[in-house]
């Protein structure tokens, strides 16, 4: 301490000097005895070997006292016991923690509090995490922004925001965003480079889970790698899919279901307005409304193929053309007015040749499959043929294309389809 003992200040302002270090501290507290202008620097004294008591800290409702630091210095000046709290180069732990109420630090924070008592039940709090890099670059920790509220009673959280920029050990982005009177679920973990932006779950596995899958809405569910799901209750299971609107399912790898209700489970298929089924392959079904249940009024339209081995033998037509395994498949109970547009080229452009035909195919109660009035007009046959007939084994519509016996054809058909079902 450095104590002005005259206190008199000269002609130019400035004090006088004759500043002497004090000897006397009986009075030292009392602001009687403190003159003016005065520096005084509190020192606390005691005997190394024991060390002064340490001051009672206040922990009051409006007041918390937290030591900084505290050292003992020897008499010959050697610091014998040190503890410094500051911690200035960890930011997260000056400016905030997430505690429960035993004072367990739980996550470090770079701004805001959260707080419960470790077993979910109520709190309330704002917080946001920053994500760390190690030397490599690596992410070390999950960042994260969320605001919380949570019931009181139950420690649901019933009204929150939450941004998480990435989760343990994957690369993604996932948000909830739940109305007031929600309980939504949190969610099960999210594939690794998802994207989650779901307002509210009804259950934990409404999240983006494939790998790279996409959720935005409500209550929806992409499990299918690179699949997406946004709207409400949609599902996207398969690979590659994609299911917009409400309470539509896309099962089938790269199949897309959009609209209300209906599933596109055929792979590479697509079901579009209300209440369509898309279930075979390639299939693009669409409906605006049903009778009493999905696909019972509904127009479709299909695309077979395949490739003659030359000499006149018939072949049949496929969705999966070569792969000769995905048919025309008619639903139990449904009838199809179907109308057929065939054309076919030969090997080396040598030929070509092209037929419209249509007919009526029907599978009854019991199973049975046949096709009446079948009519196929050649508008360029060039020694071709093309019949339409039904496949009551496989419950399918056959289309068979026999070539000219001198070429080989590629043959393409495209089948529309009018289909009601009435069971």
């Amino acid at each position: 301490m450095i104590e002005n003992n005259t206190n008199a200040p000269v002609a130019d302002g400035t004090e006088a000097q004759g500043w002497v270090f004090p000897t006397v501290l009986a009075d030292y507290n009392l602001a009687a005895s403190v003159p003016a202008y005065t520096a005084r620097l509190a020192i606390v004294k005691g005997t190394p070997a024991a060390g002064p008591a340490e001051p009672v800290l206040d922990q009051t409702a409006t007041l918390y006292m937290v030591p900084i630091a505290k050292y003992q210095i020897s008499v010959a000046g050697a610091i014998t016991a040190f503890e410094d709290r500051r911690e200035f180069v960890d930011v997260e732990t000056i400016v905030g923690c997430n505690a429960t109420e035993n004072d367990e630090i739980h996550d470090a924070l770079i701004m805001g509090t959260a707080v419960n008592d470790g077993a979910g039940a109520a709190g309330l709090g704002a917080a946001l995490r920053a994500t760390l890099e190690n030397a490599n670059g690596d992410i070390e920790d999950a960042g994260q922004l969320a605001i919380r509220w949570t019931d009181a009673a139950n420690g649901s959280e019933d009204a929150r925001f939450e941004l998480r920029l990435s989760a343990v050990n994957t690369d993604n982005l996932s948000a909830v965003i739940n109305a007031p009177t929600a309980t939504s679920a949190d969610g099960n973990a999210r594939g690794a480079g998802s994207v989650d932006l779901q307002a509210v779950r009804a259950a934990a596995t409404e999240v983006a889970s494939g790998s790279y899958a996409f959720v935005c809405g409500s209550n929806c569910t992409a499990s299918g790698n690179n699949s997406h799901a946004c709207g409400s209750s949609t599902t996207s299971s398969g690979q590659f899919s994609t299911a917009e609107g409400t309470g539509t399912v896309a099962s089938g790898e790269s199949s897309h279901a959009e609209g209300a209700g209906g599933t596109a489970s055929g792979q590479y298929s697509h079901k579009g307005g209300g209440f369509a089924v898309a279930s075979l392959y390639g299939q693009w079904a669409r409906a605006s409304g049903n009778f009493a249940a999905n696909s019972d009024a509904q127009t479709s339209v299909l695309t077979a193929r395949g490739t003659t081995a030359g000499g006149g033998v018939a072949i049949e037509l496929f969705l999966d053309g070569a792969a000769g395994t995905q048919r025309m498949v008619i639903p139990a109970s449904s009838a199809w007015a179907v109308d057929v547009l065939v054309i076919a080229m030969a090997q080396n452009a040598a030929d070509a040749a092209s037929f419209h035909g249509y007919c009526m195919i029907y599978r009854d109660n019991a199973g049975t499959t046949s096709v009446t009035g079948a009519a196929v007009t050649a508008i360029v046959a060039s020694g071709c043929n093309v019949t339409l007939t039904a496949d009551d084994v496989n419950e399918s519509l056959l289309i068979q294309f026999s070539d000219d016996s001198a070429h080989v054809f590629r043959v393409v058909a495209t089948v529309r389809l009018a289909q009601v079902s009435y069971p």
